[in-house]
């Protein structure tokens, strides 16, 4: 109730929305195409769908038209008064697609290859027709989409059954049945492959397994279009069987469905059998009347599947009337077919030929364009090794200069380096020289004791000023590749004066330069050599790196 509500108030909404003046929406075409899911009887919903695709095409709007139309086809395609109009739906879908494929949904791409598939194969382009169903097949089957895959699997069957391929049919049917023999939402589809199995033995004579199946499918369908066809088969096999007056009631009960439908197909199709019906019951002139009108629909149709046949059994009743027997009307087709069989074998044969004749002349172009490739991949080859060798010995030979060059700089700036190393060094050296001479004379000096001893203090912390440390340090790093910065991160324990020692030990400074360095006593510079090997672990100053 609540459901029915909704369905009549968007109704109403939409109706107000679309008759007004202000131009329509995508909202609006939407809830339109929404709405028709929901619509009952078919003519209203498609009704409704033309609409959306009008609105939809008015403003542009190309996802709502493709939906709409295809909606729109797919409702159409059963009956074949409307094939035209499906076949241009199929087109203009063609075209979009060729444009912008990203405009169609996966739901639609897989309908939309399922009507083309369809199409094809009404204008017997077998082959494409299963490219396009299989298509269809892998969206299905990536979406997990059971509905869809069920419609193609369905589709599969009858393609597999048309063209005579009877175990693809068989696994396809048997896939559909497994499917759905037991929800009630799919009874259709259960009813269709029902009567798809007995079409199936029908065709290969098992005509006690047709009657079975065809029985079956009755009662599990309410498609009017498909109880037309299900009586003609019933009636096709009861003629099989020899049972005449079984095969005329069902022949009958089925020309006023297939009539009604607009199924000319099936029309033809009932006529043939009302024909063969009447013949058999010595109705000469009541199998003529059928056969005729059977071909003059079929010419009118171009059924190309029925007419033969009806030609055929509309001269052979054209015989009897003449007042041949049927001994002789075999006869007649004996010889019939054994010309038709010779002129096949030579048609066969000239085909043969003519196939062997273009199969050399194309087995010569394709090795006249092997080589031509081969030539071609050779000449290409040659010309990529040389372009590369050529390439790779540019670049060894820049990367080379290059190297040359950075070795060149990195020798220049290491000499800079050292020096100014050798010159902070000198520097150094030096000013212990001059400390000392100062001790000296100071020393000599008649100065007072306790003014001489708090001069000589003073000199003792003079010795190498802070300053000069750190252009030491600093340039000591840059020559050796920033070596006390990775010692202080390494061992975080060392303190100021321990990398001091450690730079001193690394000139190669002597116990003793180090002890006037530092204005210390040998036995001092040993035991803080002793800590600072402690400190890192290691047993040799050469290890600390």
């Amino acid at each position: 109730m609540k459901k029915s509500l909704f369905l009549t108030f968007l109704a109403c909404s939409l109706s107000i929305s679309l008759f007004s003046n202000a131009k329509p929406t995508v909202h609006q075409v939407d809830s339109l195409l929404l709405l028709a899911r929901s619509t009952k009887p078919v003519p209203k919903e498609v009704k409704m769908l033309r609409e959306a695709s009008l609105l939809s095409k008015k403003i542009n709007y190309t996802k709502g038209y493709v939906e709409s139309n295809l909606r729109i086809a797919y409702r159409f395609y059963p009956l074949p008064a409307k094939m035209g109009e499906v076949e241009h739906i199929i087109e203009t879908l063609d075209r979009i697609y060729t444009i912008n494929s990203s405009i169609f949904s996966s739901y639609s791409l897989c309908r939309y290859f399922e009507l083309k598939g369809l199409v094809l194969k009404e204008q017997y382009d077998f082959s494409n027709a299963l490219i396009y169903y299989l298509k269809a097949d892998s969206i299905a089957e990536v979406m997990e989409n059971f509905t869809l895959r069920l419609d193609i699997y369905h589709l599969l069957t009858v393609y597999y059954h048309e063209v005579d391929n009877l175990k693809m049919t068989l696994t396809y049917s048997r896939k559909v049945l497994n499917a759905t023999k037991d929800s009630s939402k799919y009874t259709n589809q259960y009813a269709y492959t029902l009567f798809n199995m007995g079409l199936i033995h029908l065709d290969h004579d098992q005509y006690d397994s047709a009657l079975f199946y065809i029985n079956q499918s009755i009662p599990k369908s309410s498609i009017p279009f498909l109880r037309g066809n299900q009586y003609l088969a019933l009636g096709q096999a009861y003629l099989k069987k020899d049972e005449v007056d079984s095969a005329q009631k069902y022949a009958y009960l089925a020309m006023p469905i297939v009539t009604g439908n607009r199924d000319l197909k099936g029309k033809t199709q009932n006529y043939n059998l009302l024909g063969l019906i009447e013949l058999r019951k010595k109705n000469l002139d009541q199998a003529l009347l059928s056969f005729q009108k059977g071909v003059q629909l079929s010419d009118s149709i171009t059924v190309l599947n029925y007419k033969a046949e009806l030609r055929q059994n509309l001269i052979r009743t054209y015989l009897l009337q003449s007042g041949y027997d049927d001994e002789i009307l075999d006869d007649l087709s004996v010889l019939r077919d054994s010309l038709t069989a010779v002129k096949t074998k030579k048609r066969d044969r000239e085909i043969a030929a003519k196939y062997e004749v273009e199969k050399r002349e194309l087995k010569i172009q394709n090795l006249k364009s092997e080589n031509a490739r081969k030539r071609s991949m050779i000449y290409l080859i040659v010309i990529s090794s040389g372009s590369l060798m050529l390439i790779l010995l540019t670049g060894f030979l820049l990367r080379r200069r290059i190297l040359k060059a950075n070795l060149e700089k990195k020798r220049l700036e290491n000499q800079v380096l050292h020096a100014q190393l050798d010159s902070s060094i000198t520097q150094v050296k030096n000013h212990v020289d001059t400390i000392k001479d100062l001790k000296g004379q100071i020393k000599r000096s008649k100065i007072d004791k306790e003014s001489i001893h708090e001069l000589t203090d003073l000199l003792d912390q003079s010795y190498i000023h802070d300053n000069c440390w750190y252009k030491i340090i600093c340039h000591f790093d840059q020559i050796h590749d920033d070596y006390t910065q990775k010692i202080r991160q390494k061992y975080q324990s060392l303190t100021k004066n321990d990398i001091r020692l450690l730079v001193l030990i690394k000139l190669d400074y002597s116990n003793k330069a180090i002890a006037e360095v530092k204005n210390v006593s040998e036995g001092s510079v040993k035991k803080a050599k002793q800590r600072l090997l402690a400190k890192t672990g290691l047993s040799n100053f050469s290890e600390i790196t």
